[in-house]
């Protein structure tokens, strides 16, 4: 049993330059990995002098955020999610059912999505998509297509995938400085598309990942949708970041079941949104995130179960977040 506690992945940078290698052993996750992770609003700063660049999130600490905890499970686990994809090693999803899942397999040769839960819809990727390769240091670069299907519909996903710079550097995040860290800057194009239905989206992301913690230890995104014309979708615009907390471990413990009883009653909402299921009596209150980090909403838990409001949100994505849960909705 092995613990990563954040007072060992953190340290003051060294002035001499370290050779960083990711590997299916020290990046991969693994069943039993947990991650509390945090979502805020977007920042790309600039690097900062010295032997190894340094990275400086840490302003977004003042800017508060949802939290959420990433659980990493088996296929013989007994989420909601597990098992709905063959092949995976690792999978994990929203707390709340129905939500987001996503399943990975790892290999000597690199890391792959192969497959995806997106609002009800379950991808089986055909053609996995390469989000890491390994080795993996500073200076690699790989192009990668990918596509997957939902079972017995005529939906598709696919795209391509362009990592085109990996660094040394040091990242600061709200949760403190972590050295000799890889910065991927990836660039993800990709359709979703069925019979009546056509979107195209483009993700700018910035992550970066240190040996040893199976999941970025900082992830930067921005999205924008597209419609079958080209022209952007304004409510589909969104950008945020996310950063690990303290309390994170890996292959530490069995899965404790989800505490959250409640889930959306429809999804993407209108005019009103509803959960069903149980809000534990001792959760206060729920709040509503917009895909950028800010708060837009915020009420009494109990209120969820007769409906809320959110008429006047513009159409896109956010995050509802009660009792330790989160999942993210579309408002239409």
């Amino acid at each position: 049993m092995r613990s990563i506690l954040l007072s060992l992945a953190l340290a003051v940078a060294s002035a001499c330059t370290a050779q960083i290698v990711l590997t299916d052993a020290n990046s991969s996750p693994q069943p039993g990995d947990v991650y509390v992770r945090t979502t805020g609003q977007y920042l790309d700063p600039g690097a900062g002098g010295g032997p190894i660049y340094t990275y400086d999130y840490t302003t977004l600490g003042s800017s508060g955020g949802a939290l959420d905890t990433l659980r990493f499970t088996s296929p013989s686990d007994t989420m909601w999610y597990n098992g709905l994809v063959p092949g995976a090693d690792a999978e994990f999803g929203d707390e709340v059912p129905y939500g987001n899942a996503f399943y990975y397999s790892g290999t000597s040769a690199g890391l792959e999505l192969i497959g995806e839960l997106e609002v009800g819809s379950t991808y089986i990727m055909s053609d996995p998509r390469k989000e890491l390769i390994y080795p993996c240091t500073a200076g690699t670069s790989w192009t990668d297509t990918y596509s997957g299907y939902v079972p017995f519909s005529d939906f598709t996903k696919g795209g391509a995938i362009l990592v085109n710079s990996i660094t040394l550097c040091n990242v600061a995040t709200p949760s403190g400085l972590f050295s000799n860290v890889l910065r991927l800057e990836i660039d993800d194009s990709f359709n979703y598309i069925g019979s009546q239905f056509f979107l195209h989206r483009e993700r700018s992301i910035i992550l970066y990942r240190k040996p040893g913690i199976h999941h970025p230890v900082m992830y930067c995104v921005r999205s924008t949708g597209y419609d079958e014309s080209g022209d952007p979708i304004p409510g589909l615009y969104g950008e945020w970041c996310q950063w690990l907390q303290a309390d994170m471990s890996t292959n530490t413990q069995a899965l404790a079941p989800t505490k959250s009883t409640w889930a959306l009653l429809q999804n993407p909402v209108e005019d009103v949104l509803r959960v069903s299921g149980t809000v534990r009596s001792n959760v206060a209150n729920y709040r509503i995130w917009s895909a950028d980090g800010d708060l837009v909403r915020e009420g009494a838990a109990r209120d969820l179960s007769t409906g809320v409001l959110v008429d006047d949100l513009s159409s896109g994505i956010y995050l509802l977040q009660c009792g330790g849960a989160a999942v993210r909705f579309i408002k239409e």
